[in-house]
């Protein structure tokens, strides 16, 4: 004998006697045209109602339009000897209490899910990357058109959901470990329709095309050393030049006339009488600021301007003020190559409107935790319009 809540077993039977009137009447309600179908779903959502109570979960009556309702029908699909259909029984409910199926809408709409934030960063770059890729005509052999990457991204989110849901690790903490595995077949017992493994294997990929560009910029690192001193040398000897063309006499040694190009004005003043140094000279245009940007061209060239905004990567739970880059910012700089480096150490960009300076921090040994790339970027929030 069949024992469901007390709630269930009053509105099951209120709904199946409806039903059995409209159909005595000439109007049917649809999916219940006939009374052997309509005792064929009380029973479904009795026994179905008995297996909440014995599993400690709540009553039919209340969760028709909430989507745990349709987990637990998972759940109890998978105890089944034999699946019994009971998504489709509870229209009969629904009907009765005029209740629209939101649950299964918003059971159904990805963009309702709520992953990992960690895991929906990693998901949308991932995703970007291969649809960039599709559109370069440099397609992946599983992911080959942007429909079989938009379910993918849909699957993942799910999957992800669920992964929350039941209180275990997300996708990025673990994307090559064999606990993945098993809560990937974990999932595919509950959602058979669905399907992570091309979109766990675009994660991969991604993942390992940022471990390309880590060596890429590891190696451009170790060579820009280098490359600086070269350009400080080329730099000291176009001074040297100009100043002998300018005044005629020997230039002072390299690292007084890097000072003097820093900030002529105090070198003038401290060091050289009127006399012997012009204030304005012809070939300078009218005064010492123009010879300032003639002698050091390089040093007051503005930052880069990164005109997108990375809202989208680093999410919405983001907290404005100074702080560490997070890796996966790291990571799109790095793709759009627009990150610092050794000879532009800055770069300006845009973080939910908010603008922000991106600096290359080269006395910090250790960056941000998942930082593949292994570098240490500091933001500093501009005023807007600054």
């Amino acid at each position: 004998m069949l024992v469901p809540y007390l709630e269930d077993e009053a509105l099951i039977a209120a709904a199946a006697n409806a039903a059995k009137t409209a159909f005595a009447q000439g109007r049917p309600w649809e999916d219940f045209e006939s009374r052997q179908r309509v005792s064929n779903a009380t029973y479904r959502l009795r026994k179905f109602s008995e297996w909440l109570r014995t599993e400690h979960r709540g009553a039919i009556a209340g969760r028709l339009a909430d989507a745990s309702l349709h987990e637990d029908i998972r759940r109890f699909k998978l105890s089944c000897e034999r699946p019994l259909a009971v998504a489709g029984d509870l229209k009969l409910l629904r009907r009765h209490l005029d209740v629209p199926d939101r649950g299964n809408q918003a059971h159904r709409r990805t963009s309702q899910l709520v992953p990992y934030p960690e895991d929906a960063a990693m998901i949308e770059a991932a995703a970007n990357t291969a649809n960039e890729a599709i559109a370069a005509g440099r397609p992946s052999l599983f992911l080959g058109r942007r429909k079989r990457v938009d379910q993918a991204t849909r699957h993942l989110r799910m999957f992800s959901e669920w992964l929350r849901r039941e209180g275990k690790s997300p996708i990025a903490d673990r994307l090559n470990d064999d606990s993945l595995t098993e809560d990937i077949q974990n999932f595919y017992h509950f959602y058979r329709s669905y399907s992570v493994d091309s979109g766990v294997r675009m994660l991969r990929e991604h993942e390992i095309e940022l471990q390309e560009f880590a060596r890429e910029l590891e190696q451009q690192l170790d060579d820009e050393p280098a490359a600086a001193a070269s350009e400080n040398t080329h730099q000291n000897s176009s001074l040297q030049s100009l100043f002998t063309e300018l005044f005629g006499e020997s230039p002072p040694p390299a690292e007084e006339l890097q000072k003097f190009a820093a900030n002529p004005e105090q070198q003038l003043d401290d060091e050289s009488p009127p006399s012997e140094i012009p204030r304005s000279c012809k070939r300078l245009r009218g005064g010492s600021s123009d010879f300032n940007e003639v002698t050091s061209p390089k040093m007051h060239q503005a930052w880069a301007e990164v005109p997108e905004d990375f809202g989208h990567i680093v999410g919405l739970d983001w907290k404005h003020g100074p702080q560490l880059a997070p890796a996966l910012l790291i990571a799109a700089l790095n793709k759009r190559r627009v990150l610092p480096t050794l000879l532009q150490p800055g770069i300006n960009l845009y973080i939910h409107g908010q603008p922000y300076t991106a600096q290359l921090q080269t006395g910090i040994a250790e960056g941000p935790p998942n930082n593949l790339l292994g570098m240490s970027i500091i933001l500093i929030p501009r005023l807007k319009g600054g």
